[in-house]
């Protein structure tokens, strides 16, 4: 279900909006992200992104008069750092890319609802002595 229906939202990208506008647009902004790792057996440590500034890319079109469909692009870069009781250190820079796929339905003149679906990738500046190390996704 959802490989159809992100088809059917580029099969619109690519087909044309239905009124002839594209829109397109750019942002920055902060990413902030919870903990990907926390290990309590030997001594207590979480791995976590630094807070990081990202940039956004999106390309959206109208598929009937109430709903668009937009994808968009959102890159950010910061430091993984390990912390612990003893402080913290940085364990490699790390780039996340996120593509996403969004549908909008407006229900009022200031009322919309939205679903998105997407996926985090994240890209270590170094794989060895990481959590990405020996193809861990």
């Amino acid at each position: 279900m959802l490989r159809a229906s992100v088809f059917l939202a580029l099969s619109a990208l690519v087909a044309g909006p239905v009124r002839g506008q594209v829109r397109a647009g750019a942002g920055i902004g902060a990413t902030v992200t919870s903990t990907l790792v926390t290990d309590l057996i030997v001594a207590p440590i979480t791995l976590r992104s630094d807070p990081a500034p990202s940039m956004a890319l999106w390309l959206g079109t109208a598929l009937t008069e109430r709903d668009e469909v937009t994808v968009d692009l959102r890159l950010s870069r910061s430091d993984l750092m390990a912390r612990s009781s003893n402080g913290s250190s940085q364990v490699t820079p790390l780039t996340t890319w996120t593509p996403a796929v969004s549908l909008r339905r407006r229900l009022g003149p200031r009322l919309s609802a939205r679903i998105t679906a997407g996926a985090l990738i994240y890209h270590p500046a170094r794989r060895a002595g990481t959590i990405f190390q020996a193809g861990a996704p």
